[in-house]
């Protein structure tokens, strides 16, 4: 098990429905990993200064079939030229968006985060930072010990 963080950054398509119908606008996704918090992997939206974060196991649950409901859903389809994975997003606010991103791309990363933290092996992760954590000394205000 490898410990700390790692960021790979992507292309993704944001798909924008306009007056001429549907367009597609590149946009750099910045995904990222930390040991730290095993479950969750961030996708970082640069140009717009906003961070999502999702389930490892749901992105890759939607490498194989549709999955998530609500405000994120992933999914996987063959196209000519490759696999692309659509990933939608939305929030009460506004309706969902969605962004397709080269599912090879996607599956090299989260490769790396395996060889990071295993699949199965999340929950050893979290313990090793509760075991390590001087739990006195944040109940008294101080910074966190060991960690």
């Amino acid at each position: 098990m490898k410990l700390g963080r790692i960021s790979q950054a992507i292309t993704a398509h944001h798909h924008v429905l306009d007056g001429g119908g549907t367009s597609r606008a590149p946009i750099e996704i910045v995904l990222s990993y930390d040991s730290d918090e095993p479950y969750e992997v961030e996708f970082h939206f640069a140009s717009a200064n906003i961070r999502w974060f999702i389930s490892r196991d749901l992105i890759i649950n939607g490498l194989e079939t549709s999955a998530g409901e609500g405000d994120v859903r992933v999914s996987t389809h063959g196209t000519v030229g490759g696999d692309t994975t659509i990933l939608t997003l939305s929030n009460q606010h506004h309706a969902p968006t969605d962004f397709t991103l080269d599912t090879h791309d996607l599956m090299g990363f989260l490769q790396l985060t395996e060889q990071m933290v295993p699949l199965g092996a999340e929950t050893y992760q979290v313990q090793r930072q509760i075991d390590r954590t001087d739990w006195t000394r944040l109940a008294a205000g101080g910074a966190e010990a060991g960690g």
